[in-house]
């Protein structure tokens, strides 16, 4: 109630008047109109119970109840960011060649490319090209 009645009429404002008085302009490609719906996230709430909520949240995305961005924000994250940080630590880890339990597919991954290159000793220029090609990917 407080973000339709108070936060969204003063954020539009806000931006209407930085845009008419010279002081911001939009990004390339974009109009004022594409900044007026910001995401609002509310502060995050305390866990009563972390050891049973986590695992409730995981099931209830797994299941289609929810969603990895609504989960994310109950707990005051950008998914954007949280994806970002994940892509950073599972490349830093792969390069070290680290192997936590948190990212079990950095060890399927490799176990696979090492037994690709067992059978097929001549595939090791196909893997390389395919990993090059899939670096620039989001995972």
């Amino acid at each position: 109630m407080i973000v339709s009645q108070f936060a969204e009429p003063v954020w539009n404002r806000f931006v209407d008047e930085a845009y008419l008085s010279g002081l911001w302009v939009p990004e390339d490609g974009m109009t004022v109109d594409d900044y007026k719906d910001p995401d609002w996230m509310t502060p995050a709430r305390g866990h009563i119970h972390p050891l049973q909520e986590i695992p409730a949240y995981s099931q209830a995305v797994r299941d289609g109840f929810t969603g990895r961005k609504r989960v994310a924000s109950s707990f005051g994250e950008d998914i954007k960011d949280i994806d970002d940080e994940n892509e950073a630590d599972q490349a830093r880890a792969r390069s070290k060649d680290l192997r936590y339990p948190v990212y079990p597919a950095l060890d399927a991954d490799t176990e696979a490319v090492l037994r690709t290159l067992e059978d097929h000793p001549d595939a090791e220029s196909d893997t390389a090209q395919r990993n090059a090609g899939e670096s620039g990917k989001a995972r």
